[in-house]
């Protein structure tokens, strides 16, 4: 058969270099599977539903429950140990301390629900792995900065609450609360599942106080240009 021939050159495009020339090419590394997933663990499932559990507490407790009287005991004279209860209660139900729990119980949430997006095996071939030592100490971690999320929501409005509407912070009534609490625990929640909303925050913030910044030096190059009576 002539060495043109259409079947000599069709084996001849086959045959690596590497086999030609005797080099055994390395053999490669099998892929690690991108579908693999980390198992939720019992204390997680455990400290979720313990979270959940306490939100509606505090929320039920902080929409039924009067704490004027509690505040009024603390205030007033007399043996420590007849204050333990209504600072409890005060803590636990006051608006201003409430409204800051449900926050960083929302935001811890947020993260969990995040968290069991990704347990979720929509793949039948998906390994789903029990955490390590080092991704558990990157789990704690991702929860307690989304705890600080959400108490960085919850400072956030506060302040503007303070700035805005004064009376819903000192004296806050029902209504206000029915309004501010589901608020901010819905924040509280997107912050905890998604950290550029808190990002987006803290963007809008920055802008407004560059935009006061703005203003005020302006305003002062104008007073300084002013003419002398």
């Amino acid at each position: 058969m002539p060495l043109g021939t259409p079947e000599i050159q069709a084996v001849e495009t086959e045959v690596s270099p590497a086999l030609v020339l005797g080099v055994q090419r390395p053999a490669t590394p099998p892929r690690a599977n991108a579908h693999a997933m980390t198992a939720l663990t019992g204390f997680e499932i455990f400290c979720a539903f313990s979270a959940l559990l306490l939100w509606f507490l505090l929320f039920c407790g902080g929409s039924l429950l009067s704490t004027g009287e509690y505040r009024e005991q603390l205030g007033g004279t007399g043996p420590w140990i007849l204050k333990v209860k209504p600072l409890i209660v005060c803590l636990g139900f006051w608006t201003t301390t409430n409204v800051g729990l449900l926050s960083c119980l929302s935001a811890f949430l947020g993260a969990v629900g995040y968290r069991c997006r990704f347990t979720t095996a929509l793949d039948p071939n998906c390994d789903v792995q029990l955490p390590t030592e080092g991704v558990r100490s990157v789990l704690l971690t991702n929860y307690l900065a989304a705890v600080m999320r959400g108490f960085g929501v919850y400072t956030l409005s506060t302040a503007g609450l303070i700035l805005l509407a004064t009376d819903s912070v000192t004296q806050p009534a029902q209504e206000t609360y029915l309004r501010l609490a589901p608020l901010i625990s819905i924040v509280g929640f997107y912050s905890g599942f998604n950290p550029q909303t808190f990002a987006g925050l803290l963007g809008r913030v920055q802008t407004l106080l560059r935009t006061e910044d703005s203003r005020g030096s302006s305003a002062s190059k104008g007073s300084g240009n002013a003419p002398k009576g």
